[in-house]
């Protein structure tokens, strides 16, 4: 679930940076560029940033966008990095730690309170949303005037580390870190069970922090008097890291700053991956969309010139049928989001609504009245419906046995591949809800996705999946479920065959065969991936594989 970051801005630097405009207008475009307005009062602006916009977060991105947006800025803008020497060592033993680290250098920064303020603001909510509350990445701030380069970004024993943490007053170990020091309490989880910790330390051995914990107090404090800031951003997923970085490097360079390239270099063990050298400077993003493609899709025809318009107003520029993304935009990665960018500066509030040209007769789709059929007879049964997100863990699905299809940019790194059968969710429901009463039953009718190799695209499925904990539940058990439910919808022939699947007990499961169709298994789940998930007492699994077929048969 996506977590919505709830900010508030100062109204007067707002206004100073967009020009003055009424506050009814100011409320009426902020709501309609795509965000929500919760409150403007005499000196604040209050206001939900949705997960697509993380570049509003600061006041200066947020400032920026709405001032393109209302037609007074000056378009597309993307960062500006300057060459340098600075240089952080990625050293050989942090990949199992924390494997990757971004990072640049901003000077001539001014910062003052409301500035400061913006910037931890900024940090916060990316924390709490891009970041899944420092999971995926962390982000660390130092005043680059207390560092001695180059940095070394390294992986060592908790005891081996020793600093005095932001909001001590004392040095502390890792450990004493993690049990005693609110922060290191609050985080502690993202380090449990490893053997060594990150940590940035600079030439002269001064630890700058512990990610994604905290930083330390000598090196990593930021005040109003620094003018040159260094900024790192270290995690498990490098695509995710750059973004991260480019928002918060945006926002410094709106707020006046000049920034600078830091390379980051990767040891051999990252050779297969082809990472030897990770700098600052953004990729230049261009997505190739045509106008005709855009008009198809907002149904609408513009002409070029207000095709361009509409693009500067959200930030966005065109060469020729090319259109160059700024690199801190999070939210761009196929043309129908451009289509959708150009919706929203066209505005939703002039379209036009048109009655269809052709007379229908809504009814309900058969397959949704036999699903919710289906549904109730479950209930009877004493099992409770839940519903599981499409994408999965893929190490969950490998787990039990499927070669799923990946997901190119996941937003959440977990989350990374589409499901193909619909037992992981169920699996990983029962495992987090222990507490619950014996027996756990619970059911879910949704999507699993399948490539075909013959159309050379995902296919979408319906399935029906069953799964029943108990002390002493047995194949005999899922067996007389299936049979109900077959004796409820159809007399036809019936065949069983021994089934053999990795989720699968060997010798505890089944297929069972209507009309010579492959329909449904059966059987007990295998006690290793009952192990491996802590689910401590036997579980049955049944699952209909294509619910349309299955209707099919028995209509």
């Amino acid at each position: 679930m996506a977590i919505i970051p709830t900010v508030t801005f100062d109204k007067k630097k707002v206004k100073e940076i967009i020009g003055e405009i009424d506050d009814d207008i100011l409320a009426d475009r902020i709501s309609m560029i795509g965000t929500d307005l919760e409150e403007i009062n005499e000196k604040e602006i209050i206001v939900e940033i949705f997960p697509n916009r993380m570049d509003m977060l600061s006041l200066e991105g947020f400032s920026f966008a709405i001032k393109n947006f209302i037609g007074k800025g000056k378009g597309y803008e993307d960062i500006k990095v300057e060459e340098s020497n600075y240089k952080i060592i990625v050293e050989e033993g942090i990949k199992k730690t924390r494997p990757y680290t971004v990072a640049a250098v901003v000077k001539n920064i001014k910062l003052d309170e409301e500035k400061l303020k913006s910037l931890i603001q900024l940090q916060e909510k990316l924390d709490l949303a891009y970041n899944r509350k420092r999971k995926k990445a962390a982000i660390g701030i130092y005043p680059n005037n207390n560092i001695k380069w180059p940095i070394h970004f390294k992986a060592k024993k908790p005891e081996e580390i020793k600093f005095m943490p932001l909001e001590s007053e004392k040095i502390m170990t890792a450990k004493e870190i993690l049990k005693e020091h609110p922060t290191g309490k609050k985080y502690a989880h993202l380090l449990e069970g490893k053997e060594k910790y990150a940590i940035f330390e600079d030439s002269e051995g001064n630890i700058l922090s512990m990610p994604p914990i905290i930083n330390s107090k000598k090196t990593g404090r930021v005040t109003t008097k620094d003018e040159e800031l260094f900024i790192e951003v270290s995690g498990i997923h490098l695509p995710s890291l750059k973004k991260v970085l480019n928002i918060i490097l945006f926002t410094l360079q709106l707020q006046g700053g000049k920034i600078y390239n830091v390379k980051v270099e990767y040891p051999k063990e990252y050779e297969e991956e082809k990472i030897k050298i990770v700098e600052t400077h953004p990729e230049k993003i261009y997505l190739e969309v045509k106008k005709s493609y855009i008009e198809k899709i907002i149904g609408e025809k513009i002409t070029i010139k207000e095709y361009d318009n509409y693009l500067k107003k959200m930030g966005l520029k065109r060469i020729e049928e090319k259109i160059i993304i700024p690199s801190y935009r999070t939210d761009i990665l196929h043309p129908i989001d451009i289509a959708e960018d150009v919706a929203i500066a066209y505005g939703y509030e002039n379209f036009k609504s048109e009655l269809p040209k052709i007379a229908t007769v809504g009814e309900e789709d058969k397959i949704e009245v036999f699903k919710k059929k289906l549904a109730y007879l479950l209930v009877g049964f004493k099992l409770q419906e839940v519903q599981n997100y499409h994408i999965q863990p893929l190490e969950l699905q490998k787990l039990i046995g499927e070669k799923p299809i990946m997901l190119e940019n996941p937003i959440n790194i977990e989350y990374n591949s589409l499901r193909k059968n619909i037992l992981t969710g169920l699996l990983e429901t029962i495992k987090n809800n222990k507490q619950a009463e014996m027996p756990r039953g619970i059911f879910e009718l949704g999507k699993t996705f399948h490539y075909n190799k013959e159309k050379k695209d995902i296919e979408e499925k319906e399935e029906l999946g069953i799964l029943i904990e108990d002390k002493n539940i047995t194949f005999t058990n899922i067996k007389q479920i299936a049979e109900n439910i077959i004796k409820r919808y159809t007399d036809k022939k019936v065949e069983y065959e021994e089934l053999q699947k990795k989720y699968f007990f060997k010798g505890r499961s089944a297929k069972i065969k209507i009309e010579e169709k492959n329909i449904i298994e059966i059987g007990e789940i295998n006690p290793e991936i009952l192990n491996a998930l802590e689910i401590e007492n036997p579980t049955v699994f049944l699952r209909i594989k294509n619910l349309e077929e299955f209707y099919k048969i028995i209509k």
